[in-house]
């Protein structure tokens, strides 16, 4: 006689463990959607892991198979093309498939553990002597049959609490039981408002032209992928909202990714005012709560249009067709840690091709990496050369910072004697200006001026940055804030020099030349509370502020009608930086925040302050710059094999101890030396930061060059496999990353 079949799951963990684990499901449970999440016995824990496989028989594990606990899913949160699409995303980004998956739910969908105490046996405790506290147990249990743990120990108090419950569960009186709970099933019936009236997006020529191939793509049986690149202020939005209109009037829905929770609330009013409560805004400073409703609402299919940064790239839209990565350049679609190290643009991509979606990536100052796809004709190339409403392209100044003697620090002038007189001439017009200096804080660096000591961070290769404001130091990696030193902790001198030039040094100058101007900072440190981002942006448009004043974020995507005048107060900021793409970003961030002037009528003007006005991508604001700029880069590019001609994978290991860092990147390093030709070895060397937060970094960095996609899939077979290896042989304290196409090179 045949025995029955064993009916198994294949189970992924969230854990930086890059197996699938075989476990034999209880005889009553149903088949099992992929995608639930059940709890497993796993090394004496007890552990949730996601199932991936469904199968009969031992799946071809011959060792004794332990049995899942518990299901905590109902029905499965992944839809089976989100299910292809982060088995895609664990293998392309060498990522444990679990931690994808983990990942691709927001916080607020975390497991509950529920502990009950049962009374099951009164008899049992007949004729023993019982402690104080185990007869208020009993008595308690009599009253009701069962109670959560937490309840009952609060009740009866934690002294002699734990072993009170152990005496009665040796006795049997008791039982202990824990159950799980998560994602509840959800409607599948679509509710979503497709009927809405919609707004007609009216087009200029030129933008109708440029629509043209995208309306097909939307209507045609093989959707495409586009690079939009057009000019800042040359209505790429209009662009978006007019497909988003075609998308859901064909029932489909659309996901909207922006690089920063700063313009998240800017683009989300502009599609709200078209598309009204159909849609929901998603990204990681919202409460835990709010980002699983709009989960929730999004999977329910209430909202149609999705509004967010990085991490929404997983949002369970059940009909994606449309897909619009904006200011696709953006280093902040990279995550960089902790694993998956995902990049949103490329990742979606991928995405779009698994739910049969067009993809849209927009741009003023395209990657080059997202160039060289269009060039070889993986994304069709959409060029906006006219700003919108013939606005005239501003007009350009560079100050040469040497010769204006702009030093920073607390004597020395910040801002030139030309953006002087053009911001009181703006600010007497009664127009608004818009002020970028990369960094925060009040100066970078305090040196001594006997011995040249400057102070670092104890636990971080960085010096400190010094606020006025808290008049501290302050590490901007860790987090650590000490107090200003009076003298010198090397030398004993007195005359310390405050050096370089920070958000908060700027304000002060501004304050001292125009005391009645109304200015606001844009920055980490202003922007560190609950819709900070959106308080600053909206009472700056109001026009309750005449200067906004900030870091990077300021730089992309803003519209605001009334700004006529951009200033640059250190164009170098970023240039010189030990980073292959250092000059890359500075010309794009010069080119996107020069575009925020005289987008309307009135013409624009920007003031560029530089110590090196004749470098290249200082000067990449006119078309022809950019294209000159280009071809300059990809050149360099080309002769080191550097992406976009190239793959970059940087394995990086870290410890409190420097030597079982380097001596893990040894390791890492030989045993990388086993892949064919076609493969260049970096490394072992520290990183450029060699420590951070208290830990050492070491860097072996593998280049792939010359080979074609079924040779590259090879690699990474070999190089997933490897890192398994690897991480098997790893100490307690040593930690490994493996970084795919990475973006910051420090």
């Amino acid at each position: 006689m045949n025995s029955p079949k064993i009916q198994t799951i294949g189970v992924v963990f969230p854990l930086l463990l890059d197996e699938i684990y075989s476990y034999k499901v209880p005889s009553e449970w149903n088949e099992i959607e992929l995608g639930c999440r059940v709890t497993l016995p796993l090394r004496n824990k007890t552990e949730v892991g996601f199932v991936i496989e469904n199968l009969t028989g031992s799946g071809g594990y011959s060792g004794r198979m332990k049995q899942a606990i518990s299901l905590i899913d109902s029905t499965s949160p992944f839809s089976s093309k989100m299910l292809k699409f982060l088995k895609w995303m664990s293998e392309y980004y060498l990522s444990p498939h679990g931690l994808v998956m983990k990942a691709a739910l927001p916080a607020g969908m975390g497991v509950k553990k529920t502990k009950k105490v049962r009374l099951i046996n009164s008899d049992a405790l007949k004729g023993k002597r019982l402690s104080e506290v185990m007869e208020l147990i009993y008595k308690k249990l009599l009253r009701k049959e069962s109670y959560s743990y937490s309840h009952l120990k609060n009740f009866i108090g934690p002294e002699g609490f734990d072993s009170a419950m152990e005496a009665l569960l040796k006795a049997g009186a008791i039982k202990v039981e824990i159950s799980y709970s998560g994602y509840d099933a959800l409607s599948q019936d679509r509710t979503g408002k497709s009927d809405f009236q919609m707004e007609e997006i009216l087009l200029t020529k030129a933008q109708a032209e440029v629509y043209s191939p995208i309306h097909k793509s939307l209507n045609g049986s093989r959707p495409k992928a586009f690079l939009l690149h057009g000019v800042t202020g040359s209505g790429k939005t209009e662009i978006y909202l007019r497909a988003a209109r075609e998308t859901l009037a064909n029932k489909g829905d659309v996901l909207i990714l922006v690089p920063e929770i700063a313009l998240t609330p800017q683009i989300a009013e502009r599609f709200g005012q078209f598309f009204g409560d159909n849609v929901s805004i998603f990204h990681s400073n919202q409460s835990e709560s709010a980002r699983r409703k709009a989960w929730e609402a999004i999977k329910r299919g209430e909202s149609n249009v999705v509004v967010g940064t990085r991490s929404s790239i997983f949002a369970p839209l059940k009909n994606l067709k449309l897909l619009i990565v904006d200011e696709e350049q953006e280093p902040s679609y990279k995550q960089a840690e902790p694993d998956p190290r995902y990049n949103a643009r490329d990742a979606a991509v991928m995405r779009a091709k698994f739910e049969g979606a067009t993809l849209l990536l927009g741009s003023a100052t395209p990657s080059l990496e997202s160039m060289y796809n269009a060039k070889k004709g993986k994304y069709t190339y959409l060029r906006l050369t006219e700003r919108y409403g013939k606005a005239a392209t501003p007009t350009l100044y560079l100050i040469n910072s040497e010769s204006e003697k702009i030093k920073g620090g607390f004597s020395s002038v910040v801002i030139s004697s030309l953006l002087k007189t053009k911001i009181a001439e703006r600010l007497s017009r009664g127009e608004q200006i818009v002020l970028l200096q990369n960094r925060r804080g009040y100066s970078p660096l305090i040196r001594c001026t006997e011995c040249g000591h400057a102070e670092e961070c104890p636990d971080c290769n960085v010096t400190f940055t010094y606020h006025a404001a808290t008049n501290a130091m302050n590490c901007h990696y860790c987090g650590r804030r000490t107090a200003v030193p009076i003298k010198c902790p090397k030398c004993g001198n007195r005359n310390l020099l405050f050096q370089g030039i920070g958000t908060q040094r700027v304000e002060k100058e501004l304050s001292d030349l125009f005391p009645k101007v109304r200015v606001q900072r844009m920055d980490m440190d202003t922007t560190n509370k609950k819709n900070s981002h959106w308080k600053i942006l909206n009472d700056f448009k109001k026009g309750k502020f005449d200067i906004l004043l900030g870091t990077q974020m300021i730089a992309k995507g803003l519209d605001f009608e009334n700004v006529t005048l951009v200033g640059i107060i250190s164009a170098d900021t970023g240039l010189y930086l030990p980073d292959f793409r250092a000059s890359e970003r500075t010309f794009q961030l010069i080119s996107q925040v020069a575009g925020r002037a005289g987008r309307r009528k009135i013409s624009g003007e920007v003031v560029v302050q530089s110590f090196a006005p004749e470098n290249l991508p200082i000067q990449g604001v006119g078309e022809e710059e950019q294209e000159k700029f280009y071809r300059k880069i990809m050149k360099e590019r080309k002769l080191q094999s550097y992406p976009p001609i190239g793959k970059l994978i940087v394995f990086e290991t870290s410890s409190e101890s420097r030597e079982l860092a380097e001596s893990s990147a040894k390791i890492i390093h030989s045993t990388l030396k086993r892949l064919s030709n076609g493969t260049k070895l970096f490394g072992p060397a520290p990183a450029v930061i060699e420590k951070l937060r208290k830990r050492y970094r070491w860097r072996v960095m593998i280049l792939l060059s010359g080979m074609g996609n079924k040779k590259f899939r090879e690699i990474k077979l070999t190089l997933r496999s490897m890192t398994k290896e690897i991480r098997k042989k790893m100490r307690k304290d040593l930690r490994l990353s493996v970084d795919v196409d990475p973006v910051n090179m420090l």
